[in-house]
């Protein structure tokens, strides 16, 4: 009558052999199975550019500037004028870079007229693997780095000038992928900062219900749901669950929790890789994947040992307004393996690693990194199998959050509405307390 596969293991849910199970409701897609994905390891990398010598080429009205690019990333100083061929610029510049390093950090010394023309006087590459490393704000050494002309080949190559930098890793930071407020790690990069866990969070996603159809196939309304839950570096995602308006997946994870300050990000997307679409869809490729809605958790709300199932609502926003897509079922429960004397210490202790407030970094710089942070991510899960496609990956990190918005806009704008009037009525009632007068009687 048929075949039956079984997978059988020992243990629960959240080991690694249960997503190896195959399922039925997946409509036979290798890209629908259940995933554990891991976040590279991230680096702040400091570039710190100091001075210059031997540069005779230019005039004493030209300007010189430092271009410094890692990948995409790509950062310049300020223009210097030329002062006896030595010019000084003293300025800092932070990248973001992924293990393992096999990218080459490709500095340009470039020169700039006074009408805006430019030029490259010489190039020089540094390897990524040659910078040292530190975990706090030890001076680093100098060095000098010559700079070629970028018109020769490697075998015949001129002299054109040298720049001194100062270059490191600071693994005394946190690199920062999701905004401060919904952060779910803190932890240092360099390993040996880090304190042990203090728990285990575990979360069972079962299933979602009364999803709205997030697409039409052969004329009936249809939605191919999963599930993307991430804390820390650790992604999770669930199997795809074909043609069902009330999904069920009963499955579960764990993470393990260093600060309990931290929240718990799970989104439902609807998948666009199990049907082929045609006509203009399929000239542009596959579809992105569609944002369903999203729920966040924050673990220090959540009591040790409790195990909280609830339905969660799943809102996304549409260019009419809010709209609820449905609803999801969770299980979450926190277990913690220290003491609770060991758990107010880390309440008592600063959010961000010390760097952070030892040579803060300015929110303009954060912004910056953050956004570097998640094009590397995005590149690095849309390589895995099966990927995670960029849509999910900016959702899940809020990478437009601080893109403009006229709801936004709006909202603040009466904010200050409701501020000002509030202190034009407190002036008013002083105005009317001041004028106002007690009558006399005469007798």
């Amino acid at each position: 009558m048929g075949d039956l596969m079984l997978a059988t293991w020992v243990g629960t849910q959240a080991d690694d052999s249960f997503p190896d199970a195959w399922k039925t409701d997946t409509a036979g897609s290798v890209n629908s199975r259940a995933k554990v994905y891991l976040s590279p390891k991230l680096w702040y990398l400091r570039a710190t550019v100091m001075e210059g010598q031997d540069i005779l080429f230019g005039s004493k009205e030209s300007m010189l500037q430092v271009k410094v690019q890692l990948g995409s990333q790509v950062l310049k100083t300020k223009p210097v004028s030329i002062r006896n061929g030595s010019p000084a610029w003293n300025e800092d510049l932070m990248f973001v870079a992924a293990e393992p390093f096999g990218d080459q950090l490709v500095i340009t010394l470039e020169t700039r007229g006074p009408k805006g023309s430019s030029f490259i006087i010489g190039v020089a590459q540094v390897a990524l693997t040659t910078i040292e490393r530190r975990v706090d704000d030890r001076n680093v050494v100098g060095r000098w780095f010559n700079f070629d002309d970028p018109n020769n080949s490697d075998q015949n190559k001129v002299y054109k000038a040298r720049v001194q930098l100062k270059l490191c890793f600071d693994g005394g930071y946190h690199v920062m992928e999701e905004a401060i407020h919904v952060c779910s790690d803190y932890r240092p990069t360099a390993r040996q900062l880090w304190k042990p866990a203090v728990g285990m969070v575990e979360l069972g996603i079962i299933g979602c219900q009364n999803l709205l159809p997030a697409k039409a196939v052969n004329g009936k309304g249809s939605t191919d749901a999963y599930v993307v839950a991430k804390y820390g570096p650790k992604w999770v995602r669930t199997r795809t669950v074909s043609d069902s308006l009330d999904p069920k997946w009963n499955e579960q994870y764990t993470w393990k929790v260093y600060d309990p300050c931290t929240v718990l990000t799970i989104g439902v997307f609807d998948s666009s890789g199990i049907f082929n679409f045609e006509g203009e869809e399929a000239q542009q490729g596959m579809r992105p994947d569609l944002r369903i809605g999203k729920v966040r958790v924050r673990i220090s709300t959540l009591q040790t040992g409790r195990v909280y199932r609830n339905t969660y609502p799943l809102l996304t926003l549409t260019p009419i307004g809010l709209k609820k897509m449905g609803d999801i079922e969770l299980a979450v429960r926190f277990v913690r393996n220290t003491a609770t004397l060991d758990v107010l210490q880390v309440y008592s202790q600063p959010l961000l690693p010390l760097m952070h407030h030892i040579k803060p970094l300015t929110p303009g710089q954060q912004e910056m990194l953050r956004s570097a942070t998640v094009k590397i991510l995005v590149l690095h899960l849309s390589r895995s199998e099966p990927p995670l496609g960029h849509e999910v990956v900016q959702y899940m990190l809020d990478a437009d959050s601080n893109t403009f918005s006229m709801r936004k806009v709006r909202a603040n704008w009466f904010r200050i509405i409701n501020l000002v009037a509030g202190v034009i009525d407190v002036v008013k009632w002083v105005e009317d307390t001041r004028t106002w007068k007690t009558p006399t009687s005469t007798f």
